[in-house]
């Protein structure tokens, strides 16, 4: 009888729950701090689950959920009633036009850094097969995007006064320079035009260094030849040991056959590279560093994945130990520069090195982080088990001429690259003088 009554009860409990109302929840978690937010994540009363996204945090939750929130002093939106016939996505969205399609019969709950999550009454079958778009289902209680002011950051004790002066060396106006000069280049990876971007690129690194090591790495991108540009220092006292400053500098358009100028998506990146090349020719490293420009990137990660086979085929993968990429390093929408540091899980100490190096070096600069990495040419590396980091501006999705031929020079902002490189710079430095 004792085991009928606690059935029973069990079934009235599961009635009664099923029938409370679920919200979903925005909640505004800027500079919120750790011990705050994990207060929030763990002790708001009726809630189900969270997902981190950045300065946002999204909540399933009862009605007195949001007793709890303002109780706790929270800014938040109420975004709607849950449906039981909800389905929940998390789309990566650097495609926008699939995206749109995705979207026409969707629900957006919460869009941020390149990450948007959606709701629907359809089933979509996840994909993550496409470079530059994601879809995979809803999972809960994930931080997909992290912003560092919410972090316990991890100390570094490293030599500082040699990589203040690096840092110090970084020149936004030598910078943004070579992204004018690389915008008037067709750079589509299937064109004529880039191999004149190839020539000046080229070009560029001799008048940098006359007696550094240049090659160039041949693949084919959809049966047409394409070219990765490889500028090798040597180091100075471990030869044997290598790391990788990347960045693709092809580029597409919507009329990718006629102009293809890619100031943002990738001269930024692309100058960057160079920037960094100057620099450390200057204060020759003790390790080997290859500076590597991809080309291939916008039809799928061509460059970069030659160049890691390449490492796998000859059997020097574990000689590589680090790749730093950066692509889209030159936007951002208001006065505060912000960027976005991405990998997988299991390289977590390079990204708490970031973190530190920011707060060191680049004070001003407001970081994020994710460990869902997508889209760029540190996947290549990731993928064949080589570290890797992708530095990004945070406000790459809201880039209006992304993939366009409006994407000129007088879109992009040098201060951002700047705080990206001098973060870069000294990222670098600490990993060459830590051995």
């Amino acid at each position: 009888m004792k085991g009928v009554t606690l059935l029973i009860l069990s079934f009235l409990f599961l009635v009664y729950t099923a029938a409370i109302p679920k919200y979903y929840y925005s909640v505004n978690i800027d500079g919120l701090g750790f011990s705050s937010l994990q207060t929030l994540k763990n002790s708001t009363t009726g809630l189900d689950w969270w997902l981190e996204l950045g300065e946002e945090l999204l909540l399933q939750g009862e009605s007195r959920t949001s007793a709890s929130l303002l109780a706790q002093g929270l800014s938040f939106e109420q975004l709607g009633q849950v449906s039981p016939s909800d389905r929940l996505y998390v789309a990566r969205k650097m495609c926008k036009p699939l995206v749109g399609d995705l979207l026409s019969s969707s629900e957006v709950l919460l869009q941020r850094h390149g990450f948007l999550v959606f709701k629907s009454s359809q089933a979509f079958t996840s994909n993550n097969t496409s470079t530059h778009f994601g879809l995979w289902e809803f999972q809960p209680n994930v931080e997909l995007v992290k912003q560092a002011k919410n972090l316990p950051i991890a100390s570094f004790s490293l030599p500082s006064d040699p990589i203040s002066n690096l840092v110090n060396l970084v020149d936004d106006v030598r910078w943004f320079n070579d992204v004018k000069t690389l915008s008037t280049f067709n750079r589509y990876s299937l064109g004529t035009g880039i191999k004149s971007a190839e020539n000046w690129i080229i070009s560029q690194i001799k008048t940098i260094n006359p007696k550094i090591e240049v090659s160039t790495q041949q693949f084919t991108v959809k049966s047409t030849a394409a070219f990765n540009i490889i500028a090798k220092i040597t180091g100075t006292q471990r030869p044997n040991e290598w790391y990788v400053v990347g960045a693709h500098y092809d580029s597409i358009s919507e009329k990718s056959t006629t102009s293809a100028p890619g100031a943002e998506d990738n001269g930024s990146g692309t100058a960057g590279v160079l920037e960094m090349l100057r620099i450390f020719t200057a204060n020759p490293p003790a390790a080997t560093v290859f500076f590597i420009l991809y080309s291939g990137e916008e039809q799928g990660l061509y460059g970069s994945a030659a160049h890691a086979k390449s490492l796998v085929s000859a059997g020097t993968r574990s000689q590589l130990k680090f790749a730093m990429i950066m692509d889209m390093v030159g936007f951002v929408q208001g006065t505060t520069v912000k960027a976005l540091v991405e990998t997988y899980s299991q390289y977590k100490p390079f990204v708490d090195l970031y973190l530190q190096t920011a707060t060191e070096y680049v004070p001003n600069l407001q970081m994020y982080t994710s460990y869902s990495p997508f889209g760029s040419d540190h996947m290549s590396y990731l993928t064949n088990n080589m570290p890797s980091v992708l530095a990004i501006d945070a406000d790459y999705d809201k880039y209006p001429a992304y993939h366009k031929t409006t994407d000129l020079p007088n879109l992009v902002v040098p201060a951002m690259a700047k705080a990206i490189l001098k973060l870069n710079v000294a990222v670098l430095a600490k990993l060459l003088l830590q051995n």
